[in-house]
């Protein structure tokens, strides 16, 4: 006889909120950032997902709410990873705020997890706040609301914020329109003058380094948002969402087995938060390092976990820490896990070359050169790619596959023998293919080795991929128990 479902099932309660615009560049990020300033001066505990890459943006909430931030990627996902990343997002939490850049009925591709943010809300049994462009309506703005609304029955439409609105009396005008919609809360209107200052803080950051928002424009969003929005009223509407029946497992971890040292300073932050969170719950504990600032990794730690970032801005401060530099390639001689994405793995390298030609020593972990392929205050967008794995290693066993997304800052040239190809990638999938990867009748999509992913030994594990772990259900508890293996060996 099997268990009671009821022993093995529980429901997620926990206030929720998706904020998401009626078409994109309607200015949801930087209202949700004000968003989660004043929750934060509110002292509600926050917790954060974002429908879609933006690792960036996901740094800003975590500096902000001080909890990790989620990628809930309805590429890199499937629908139970979605609902089990929402799960364990939603521990401990007083209000999750999810939220979705495109328009809310725009269509996902057809071999997305969910066909829109709208079905992401209905899976996620979620509110939703509609944040609309007021410049030029006023009472026909209503009538988009209602034909948001209508479109998909299944929607909890439930309150509505206006942007660039022009002064009270226009503010007035789509209040009154919108609230005689009937079940939608008007929850305010951004000025036109404090709408351009907001959007100023998209791009308040340091131009080398987006992930850095100056002190003061994160308070002047918290400000606006205080000032013009009812923040009380939208934590009222995040009561309203449905129980969500979920595995109790997905909301429990093991108890600790093994030290992860992370990278975590201005050069090295930029992952898939959930990927941390996996490892916590698979047993590993978290020790954040500085690379630039420390002299040596925690001690006693069974692997390194070197994330994406801006190596390239502080290329001479990271040479500059020899015995950084050395205690990591001690680390790496000695047999210790080492896993390393994006400007990590350029770290593990003998020398980094910069677009402007300064060469830097870096750890020689691993026997090439890295070279950045653009300059310093470019950014390049990432491209989703598929990996598989074409052997065991510490993250995957041979076969596994699993999404992320690919930084192309970097080329590395190695000396022959020196590398593994322990992966195979294929950039984003095409219309009509399956979402467990695929290729079907396009050859030209085949995997293929490169060195955009590759091992150098069972030890080091390397990727310009920032892998998506909640994409292969194993990955995390992999890594956790190898290193521990690993580290008690040594």
């Amino acid at each position: 006889m099997g268990p009671d479902i009821s022993e093995v099932i529980t429901e997620i309660a926990t206030p929720r909120v998706m904020v998401v615009g009626a078409h994109g560049s309607v200015g949801v990020p930087n209202l949700v950032l004000g968003i989660l300033v004043s929750m934060s001066r509110q002292k509600v505990s926050t917790a954060v997902g974002y429908a879609g890459d933006s690792l960036v943006r996901a740094t800003h909430a975590r500096r902000v709410t001080a909890r990790l931030a989620h990628t809930l990627d309805p590429w890199a996902l499937e629908r139970e990873p979605l609902i089990q990343a929402f799960a364990r997002l939603s521990g401990g939490a007083e209000l999750v705020l999810i939220e979705c850049c495109d328009g809310i009925l725009d269509r996902y591709p057809e071999h997305w997890t969910v066909g829109s943010s709208a079905e992401l809300a209905h899976l996620l049994k979620m509110p939703v706040v509609l944040v609309v462009d007021g410049w030029g309506y006023k009472e026909t703005l209503a009538a988009m609301v209602a034909g948001i609304r209508d479109h998909d029955t299944r929607l909890q439409l439930k309150g509505v914020i206006a942007n660039r609105v022009i002064d009270d009396h226009h503010n007035q005008r789509i209040r009154t329109a919108v609230e005689e919609l009937g079940g939608i809360t008007y929850l305010g209107g951004i000025p036109m003058a404090d709408a351009e200052v907001l959007a100023g803080v998209e791009h308040a950051g340091d131009a080398d380094n987006p992930s850095l928002l100056p002190r003061g424009r994160i308070i002047a969003a918290g400000d606006l948002v205080k000032a013009h929005i009812n923040i009380d009223a939208m934590r009222e509407i995040a009561t309203g969402g449905g129980l969500l029946e979920v595995n109790k497992s997905f909301l429990t971890g093991v108890s600790q087995v093994c030290k992860i040292a992370v990278a975590d300073d201005l050069a090295f932050h930029l992952t898939v938060q959930d990927n941390l969170d996996l490892i916590r719950r698979s047993g590993g504990q978290l020790k954040a390092f500085s690379p630039i600032a420390d002299f040596k990794i925690p001690s006693d730690v069974g692997a390194i976990y070197l994330p994406n970032g801006y190596l390239h801005v502080y290329a001479r401060d990271l040479a500059h820490n020899t015995s950084m530099i050395k205690s990591i390639a001690d680390f790496a001689m000695r047999g210790g896990i080492i896993y390393a994405e994006g400007c990590g793995v350029a770290y593990l390298c003998k020398k980094v070359i910069l677009s402007d030609g300064s060469v830097y020593d870096m750890c020689g972990a691993l026997s090439g050169i890295a070279s950045a392929q653009v300059g310093e205050a470019e950014q390049i967008e990432p491209v989703r790619t598929l990996v598989r794995s074409t052997k065991d290693n510490s993250l995957l066993a041979a076969g596994n596959v699993m999404r992320g997304f690919r930084e192309r800052r970097w080329r590395f040239s190695f000396e022959e023998g020196s590398i593994d190809y322990g992966f195979e990638l294929r950039d984003e999938l095409v219309v009509g293919e399956t979402h467990n990867g695929d290729v079907g009748d396009t050859a030209s999509m085949a995997f293929s080795p490169t060195l955009d992913g590759f091992m150098v030994s069972d030890n080091i594990l390397a990727t310009t991929v920032q892998l998506h772990w909640g994409s292969c259900s194993e990955a995390a508890t992999h890594f956790v128990r190898h290193s521990a293996k690993k580290n008690n060996a040594k």
